[in-house]
């Protein structure tokens, strides 16, 4: 299709800086309305009806105006959630191969996938949970829980090298070399962090370090049983 290349673009700058997860179908049916509360208005996310306008009005700042029609469309749907589920899979890919950077641990922990990581102590803590949040440890500074959690997402250390990884590549440089060709960062146009890629961040980060083998593009990991999608 014709604008297939851009689809695909926003696609992905999507499902990494602003929803892990695709939109449902039957929501991108809907007409997006034309007068919305601002997207950082805590009344957006009030209601679960609010939250879907939301969705929709996120969606439609990032298609350029010429793509917003074919939203409806089965085609477009189809390419922009298969490109989404793709780039996060390469991204996952990437990132696992960096994992003991990441972190600080030995690579064997991660390249090796019969390791039980479950059995590393250092992981244990990380994603254990010891409270009755739903919120692990490595989502705070130092692994230290904070019960009014306003220290929650802070885990810059861990964070801000996978952000890097993901938007200027596996050496984190941000200046373009001859011959080579753009980053994610420089095709999307980054300028500043959104909420959406600091929450990708931190479920990647979790499924990382947890025993689930695939990554599951639902609510909970097969194995640790995680809810991710409380974090996007």
């Amino acid at each position: 299709m014709a604008f297939d290349k851009e689809i695909c673009l926003c696609g992905h700058k999507y499902g990494a800086c602003y929803e892990i997860f695709a939109p449902d179908r039957q929501l991108l049916l809907r007409s997006n309305p034309m007068f919305t509360t601002p997207l950082n208005k805590p009344s957006h996310y009030e209601t679960s009806a609010s939250v879907e306008l939301a969705l929709l009005s996120e969606l439609d700042s990032l298609l350029p105006s010429h793509i917003h029609p074919l939203v409806a469309d089965n085609h477009f749907i189809d390419v922009f959630e298969d490109v989404m589920n793709s780039s996060c899979a390469s991204e996952i890919k990437k990132l696992h191969s960096k994992a003991g950077v990441i972190f600080g641990l030995p690579e064997q922990y991660f390249t090796d996938t019969m390791y039980n990581r479950a059995s590393v102590p250092e992981i244990h803590i990380s994603v254990s949970q010891r409270t009755s949040k739903p919120f692990p440890p490595i989502l705070f500074p130092n692994l230290i829980e904070d019960a009014s959690l306003k220290t929650i997402f802070r885990n810059w250390e861990v964070f801000g090298k996978i952000i890097h990884i993901v938007l200027w590549g596996e050496t984190g440089l941000t200046v373009l070399r001859a011959g080579r060709p753009p980053h994610s960062g420089n095709k999307w146009e980054i300028t500043s962090l959104t909420p959406g890629l600091l929450a990708w961040a931190a479920v990647i980060a979790i499924f990382l370090l947890s025993a689930d083998k695939e990554f599951c593009y639902s609510s909970k990991g097969e194995t640790t049983k995680i809810v991710k999608v409380v974090l996007s």
